[in-house]
């Protein structure tokens, strides 16, 4: 599992890969008592790599499915792709 809290702390993302290689990023709002507002799966295999971006817009990620994704992140419902 990897975690990265967004620059101005409003989201925690998380990467997490399951017992049968299924493979997800979780997001957390941090000023909504910790809820669950999304989850994203695009990767086939293990995260390796959250990163956000300066202005907390995108997360990217790197998985060790020889792919790298951006993504990009609605500050107040979620994430989307």
């Amino acid at each position: 599992m990897r975690l990265a809290f967004s620059n101005n702390g409003c989201f925690l993302a998380g990467a997490c890969t399951m017992e049968n290689s299924r493979t997800f990023i979780k997001f957390w709002a941090m000023e909504h008592d910790c809820k669950d507002v999304y989850t994203y799966r695009g990767h086939k295999n293990i995260i390796h790599e959250l990163t956000w971006s300066n202005d907390d817009r995108f997360i990217g990620s790197c998985s060790s499915d020889f792919t790298a994704k951006v993504w990009s992140v609605n500050s107040y419902t979620g994430v989307e792709e």
